[in-house]
């Protein structure tokens, strides 16, 4: 903004200096901040809060609309897998632990989903802070547009993921992207002013919640939907089931 360029180019060593001194940069800076958090129009400030409530209740229902699909997908990739490849090394990893567990019964398929749970938060953590960190450089608008694009892939590759190999790819993808959920807090942070930043927070636990019961939910729905059973030709294609 002008107001920037002019802190700059009173503290810039190589120019000469407006003698404004750190107290006045710091209060051109403050005030070049709530200008443009005033100029932010109240119908715009609910749209962009509406988007931002939508991202993170997308990124929380792609994490739990898994949990009733674990025996199902288990099951599923054993019969077109077989024991061979990723999967096979897994359940060999997961047949030793529950043989020194002394675990039994149906341990493949709970530790199996415990597995694919992680996978998926474990890159959440880790992405978390790389977002965040971007977010600061180009924008939380540019770093949301990114990964929701990123979530969007991670669905399209699920939906063609024949393979075991490919569903564990769509897994990690959506769990890199949905890492944007300090970048979706920080931006609710922003566009909301100090009387209205718990109201605004609300919005986020409300989205956290509702992911959170709507996911399981459809996952249990979706299950009795198999298109690959009216064409089977679509298997062909890598549709699955899920």
């Amino acid at each position: 903004t002008p107001l920037r360029r002019l802190a700059w180019y009173n503290t810039s060593p190589s120019l000469p200096r407006l003698g404004l001194g750190l107290k006045g940069v710091t209060a051109l800076l403050t005030f070049s901040r709530v200008y443009h958090f005033l100029s932010i129009h109240d119908s715009c400030r609910t749209a962009i809060l509406g988007v931002i409530f939508l991202t993170i209740f997308i990124d929380l229902l792609g994490f739990t609309i898994i949990f009733p699909l674990f025996p199902a997908i288990l099951d599923h990739y054993l019969q077109v897998d077989e024991n061979a490849g990723i999967l096979g090394w897994i359940l060999g990893h997961i047949d030793q632990f529950a043989e020194l567990a002394g675990s039994k019964d149906n341990y493949r398929a709970v530790l199996f989903g415990g597995i694919l749970g992680s996978l998926y938060a474990i890159l959440q953590f880790v992405f978390a802070p790389i977002w965040g960190s971007l977010s600061d450089r180009i924008g939380r608008r540019n770093v949301l547009l990114i990964t929701v694009s990123g979530t969007t892939l991670s669905y399209v590759l699920w939906i063609f993921s024949g393979s075991f190999g490919l569903f564990i790819l769509a897994r990690l993808i959506g769990g890199a992207f949905a890492g944007n959920l300090s970048v979706a807090t920080a931006a609710v942070a922003d566009v909301t002013s100090r009387e209205n930043r718990a109201k605004g927070m609300g919005i986020v636990g409300v989205a956290f919640g509702l992911g959170f019961l709507f996911g399981p939910a459809l996952g249990s729905v979706a299950s009795f939907f198999d298109l690959s059973l009216n064409r089977p030709n679509l298997a062909a294609l890598g549709i699955n089931p899920f």
